[in-house]
């Protein structure tokens, strides 16, 4: 089972700019990525987005604007499935112990 560690971006320009969609995929796509933040993009909708009534094209939308945003990167590999890499994915956690211990 993949570590996930979810970072506080309440106060990143970055995120502040996404819609609510947008930021739910976001904090989705981190829940689905491998542990080197790799993914399949072909299936996110249905991945993120099981049991909601969001349409295909919003949320195609929504993937294209991260892109744009400089969140993930979107390419095809060589045996061209659609796939997303979530860009600062790696980024270690700055802290070395908990502030309330």
């Amino acid at each position: 089972m993949p570590n996930r560690i979810l970072r506080d971006f309440r106060d990143s320009p970055t995120m502040s700019a996404l819609s609510d969609l947008e930021e739910r995929m976001f904090v989705r796509m981190i829940l689905t990525a491998d542990d080197f933040g790799l993914g399949l993009a072909s299936n996110l909708h249905a991945t993120c987005f099981p049991v909601a009534d969001i349409p295909k094209a919003e949320a195609a939308r929504a993937l294209a604007n991260m892109a744009t945003a400089g969140l993930i990167r979107l390419y095809r590999d060589a045996s061209g499935r659609e796939l997303f890499s979530i860009i600062k994915f790696g980024n270690k956690p700055r802290a070395t112990s908990s502030k309330f211990y």
